[in-house]
């Protein structure tokens, strides 16, 4: 278990990554910074939006997004984050090999 003040959970968590809406998100324009979210209130399929790693794990339950986790982190980590509900789990020493 990790502590709440732990810095390098807090910074995973921050971790943007890009993610492909593959539904219509009905009132979710708010999270595009570079739309106006009173002329444009839904994200259309296709939109890709930079979100922090905590927002994408709900939204990818639900199958809303499609999203790739950043090429620093190696290819067995991002394949057992993927496939772990619990990221908290993954050993760090598999994070850049």
């Amino acid at each position: 278990m990790t502590s709440y003040f732990d810095i390098n959970t807090i910074l995973s968590e921050e971790e943007r990554v890009t993610a492909e809406f593959v539904i219509e998100a009905k009132g979710l324009g708010y999270l595009d910074p570079a739309r106006d979210a009173s002329v444009e209130p839904d994200v259309k399929p296709g939109s890709k939006l930079d979100l922090p790693y905590w927002m994408i794990q709900p939204l990818n339950k639900r199958n809303w997004v499609e999203f790739q986790f950043p090429k620093i982190y190696g290819r067995y980590f991002r394949e057992s984050l993927r496939a772990n509900s619990d990221p908290q789990a993954n050993n760090v020493n598999d994070v850049c090999f």
